[in-house]
């Protein structure tokens, strides 16, 4: 799964791990499901930054870098599942319920800027 947080883990949240084959000395391509994401109210190029925001007391790690916003004020991005963070300038947004597969099924979860 993506990262080392075990909420980030689908199968801890009813969701199935993927599998794939790993053979010594080669490259192996492997699907890594995220949940979609969809920042909203942003400035132009405004860059978002993500940092944990669950109970794993062992998952620190600096904020990540998201990405930008495009021309309307918008970044789309897949993140692990858990609760999350998104930082915007001097504003940021909690998510209230962290994201799960059966979150992401239903679609982009939206994170809104005023």
């Amino acid at each position: 799964w993506a990262g080392t947080c075990t909420d980030a883990d689908p199968a801890a949240s009813g969701g199935a791990r993927q599998s794939f084959a790993l053979a010594p000395g080669s490259t192996t391509l492997a699907g890594l499901t995220t949940a979609p994401v969809r920042i909203t109210g942003l400035t132009p190029g405004q860059a978002v930054t993500l940092s944990y925001a669950g109970a794993d007391s062992a998952c620190t790690f600096p904020a990540l870098a998201l990405g930008a916003a495009n021309s309307n004020g918008v970044l789309k991005a897949g993140v692990p599942y858990g609760k999350w963070r998104f930082t915007a300038g001097a504003a940021s947004k909690t998510l209230a319920t962290a994201l799960t597969p059966a979150l992401a099924a239903a679609g982009p979860t939206v994170v809104a800027f005023p």
